[in-house]
């Protein structure tokens, strides 16, 4: 889930598709005219916890088991 940005006052809701060694790859739908519809963000290792570097992502949902 990401948070609002100057062109979107609502936040948005990408998919991640891929994961490699220290980044993710993020797939989205009706990014606006000056996004695309795949972005990639840093992810590193704090604490023993993953953590994606970018200040607009607010967290993930995830499906239970």
């Amino acid at each position: 889930m990401l948070d609002k940005s100057r062109t979107n006052s609502y936040g948005h809701v990408a998919i991640i598709s891929a994961v490699e060694g220290g980044y993710i790859e993020i797939i989205q739908q009706n990014a606006g005219k000056y996004a695309t519809s795949r972005d990639i963000m840093e992810l590193i290792q704090e604490e023993g916890k993953w953590v994606i570097k970018n200040d607009r992502v607010l967290g993930w949902l995830r499906i239970k088991n």
